[in-house]
């Protein structure tokens, strides 16, 4: 049973551009996957705080929702929330990974 695309983009964006500072930042990217799906959310770098929450909490609630929705239809849904953070710590890494192996 596999969940519209644009039906879970829908029910992320939603929650999330109602708790944000900046909703016209919000972008996500969804990739299906037989029975997963992986959702890839971007904000402004400012709205971090919000969208986290105190320990963790905010995120969390999304995420619970969408095991809810997705044990609805038999479906996995996994969200990623990307922030400018991790982005110069992937790259970072995937540097010294490059450096690393050219010694080899």
């Amino acid at each position: 049973n596999k969940l519209p695309k644009n039906e879970i983009e829908s029910l992320i964006t939603t929650i999330v551009k109602s708790i944000v500072d900046k909703p016209n930042k919000v972008r996500l990217e969804v990739v299906h996957r037989d029975y997963k799906t992986i959702c890839e959310l971007y904000t402004d770098p400012s709205n971090v705080g919000q969208v986290i929450g105190r320990k963790g909490s905010v995120i969390d609630a999304i995420r619970t929702i969408l095991i809810a929705y997705g044990g609805k239809h038999n479906h996995k849904i996994m969200l990623e929330y990307v922030t400018e953070t991790m982005k110069r710590y992937e790259h970072k890494q995937a540097k010294s990974v490059e450096k690393f192996s050219q010694r080899a």
